[in-house]
């Protein structure tokens, strides 16, 4: 029943379950210091180490789908992963077997994903077929598209009004602007014509 990010196929004597499941790392780890200190440095000067974590197991569980209410799809219910798990079908597997089932290019590459997101789409009638196989209504299904795309007719509102504002920023700045440029050519304007005017009265006071 559970949806992970990557999906492992075995046999039952493999130790991997044989449907698609999430690895959580687990807490049996190890913590380990790392001496970088260099042997030629001078005495007295102290290098700090440097400190790695290291994780010895993967524990694979499984998680039951539920509608969820991201309204990134484009059409029909939005699938998320519930919070419960059955315990008795987690699988606690070695780092270095659950590394051994990866694809090789993601492995070579240290990629912990396809790099397609495509791969990760599910079409909308096998996300419903999963729902209700997963004991959802179709009331359920229904409501979850419905709220689905109301939220991305919000979403889309928002992003409307958001290009509005930065149409109506630039136009106030480009209006600002503009009442500078014609604020100084009135301004010049009133210049010139006191000059003329004391220009005049200079040339007459000089002929008397």
């Amino acid at each position: 029943h559970g949806i992970g990010f990557q999906k492992y196929y075995s046999s039952s004597s493999s130790g991997l379950p044989s449907s698609s499941g999430i690895g959580i790392g687990t807490g049996t780890g190890r913590a380990g210091t790392t001496n970088t200190a260099n042997t030629a440095a001078s005495p007295g000067i102290s290098i700090p180490a440097r400190r790695s974590i290291h994780f010895s197991t993967v524990e694979i569980r499984e998680y039951p789908r539920i509608v969820g209410d991201n309204p990134s799809v484009t059409s029909g219910p939005p699938v998320t992963l519930d919070w419960g798990y059955d315990p008795r079908t987690a699988v606690t597997v070695s780092v270095d077997r659950f590394e051994s089932y990866r694809p090789p290019g993601d492995a070579a590459e240290g990629r912990t994903s396809p790099k397609d997101p495509i791969l990760f789409m599910i079409p909308q009638w096998e996300r419903e077929i999963r729902l209700l196989r997963g004991g959802c209504t179709r009331e359920e299904i229904a409501d979850a598209t419905r709220r689905a795309e109301e939220e991305k007719m919000k979403r889309d509102d928002t992003l409307r009004r958001l290009r509005l504002q930065k149409f109506e920023y630039v136009a106030e700045l480009v209006g600002r602007k503009a009442r500078r440029l014609l604020g100084r050519e009135d301004s010049d304007k009133k210049l010139y014509r006191r000059w003329l005017i004391e220009d005049r009265r200079r040339r007459e006071a000089g002929l008397r």
